[in-house]
């Protein structure tokens, strides 16, 4: 029973390491000052506004605000590239001027 806990915990542990390590280095850029505060706060500005409108309520409302956003410039990013694909696909000059642009971005991955 002792072996399957400390395995446990040893998963746990290793499970958490990264994300311990991140803010670590966040704060620790905080502290050094090389982060500005109004560009990203320090971790414990964060959680603590966090908790600040999960009481108040208005967390939700922030996170449709956030969603909004991103589906607005998801919106935004397909009409121009159905757009840009449709012109390219019926204009041979114009898949010459963009085939370079596109070879360059097209080992990146999608997700990205």
């Amino acid at each position: 029973m002792q072996e399957k806990t400390a395995r446990l915990l040893g998963g746990l542990a290793l499970y958490a390491a990264l994300p311990v390590f991140l803010v670590a280095v966040w704060k620790g850029a905080d502290l050094l000052e090389k982060i500005k505060p109004y560009t990203l706060p320090a971790p414990e500005r964060v959680l603590k506004t966090a908790v600040d409108f999960m009481l108040d309520g208005s967390l939700p409302d922030h996170i449709a605000a956030s969603a909004a956003r991103v589906g607005e410039g998801f919106l935004i990013a397909l009409v121009l590239a159905l757009i840009l694909g449709i012109d390219v696909g019926l204009s041979r000059k114009l898949e010459i001027v963009t085939d370079l642009s596109v070879q360059i971005l097209k080992p990146i991955p999608p997700i990205a």
